[in-house]
């Protein structure tokens, strides 16, 4: 993605993007694929901001289970139709591993509700 301005986007940026159109997926209903044009940056928002419109989501775990990823036959029986979460973690750990194919992937290590996740991130 790239901004009106050869700029790029940063965490907590506002900006307009366009829509080709949405391509939802079992497990991950918000999909869309994006027009291949610049987005355009409108402001920044303060983590306070973002907390007001939507506050961190409490649950005993990441989407029902304490493991590292969700099946389809789970995020059906669990009727979830999202795939992002905003959640506050403990001690938190980002890094990048190299796969068996030599690409480089990041990975999430952190602590929520008293139990470990490592994630693709």
């Amino acid at each position: 993605m790239f901004v009106n301005d050869s700029g790029s986007c940063a965490p907590l940026d506002v900006g307009r993007i366009g829509i080709a159109r949405k391509i939802p997926h079992h497990n991950h209903t918000e999909d869309c694929m994006i027009k291949y044009t610049p987005w355009l940056k409108m402001g920044r928002m303060k983590l306070e901001e973002v907390l007001k419109i939507h506050p961190t989501e409490e649950h005993k775990y990441i989407f029902g289970t304490p493991r590292n990823y969700v099946n389809e036959y789970e995020m059906s029986r669990l009727r979830l139709n999202y795939s992002l979460m905003l959640i506050r973690v403990e001690e938190l750990k980002i890094y990048f591993v190299e796969n068996y194919s030599g690409n480089i992937r990041g990975r999430a290590d952190f602590i929520y509700n008293g139990v470990r996740y490592k994630k693709s991130a």
